[in-house]
């Protein structure tokens, strides 16, 4: 299934994007256009499987991580094989209430753990600033998930 995401073409005048190697700079890029990218900024996956899709060995993936850690672009728990966009929701914010409402779901596909507590929190501050109708339907989904 093909997902739909912004990519903002002023990235390329980003400061801290272009401080990054270029090997970190394709690490985020291929974060962001990764298929298995939730619409929260998160997805579940190894530091081994992305190296392999990527054909790298894992210490020159590590290291690029870093870099993209480093400049808080990513943050990711190598444990939980868990990857987070923390600014993917300023870029890719729901379009509709619907959006919202699918994000219980999509928390289920992501491993527990304190990111994932933190994409919750990070969430939840976000939709504070849209429209009354989307933090409507994420009280209602908070309510019905237990979050």
């Amino acid at each position: 299934m093909a997902h739909y995401r912004k990519v903002d073409t002023r990235i390329l005048l980003d400061q801290k994007f272009n401080q990054l190697s270029s090997d970190a700079r394709l690490v985020f890029l291929h974060r962001l256009i990764h298929p298995n990218l939730t619409s929260l900024g998160a997805m579940h996956a190894s530091l081994a499987s992305i190296a392999c899709e990527l054909d790298w060995r894992i210490e020159r993936l590590k290291a690029a991580m870093e870099e993209t850690k480093r400049q808080g672009m990513v943050r990711f728990d190598e444990k939980a094989r868990f990857v987070w966009l923390p600014h993917f929701l300023k870029y890719n914010a729901p379009a509709t209430p619907n959006v919202v409402k699918s994000w219980p779901s999509v928390l289920q596909e992501l491993p527990e753990c304190f990111l994932r507590d933190l994409v919750i929190q990070h969430t939840k501050r976000f939709v504070q600033g849209l429209s009354p109708s989307f933090q409507v339907i994420l009280d209602d989904c908070t309510k019905a998930t237990g979050e």
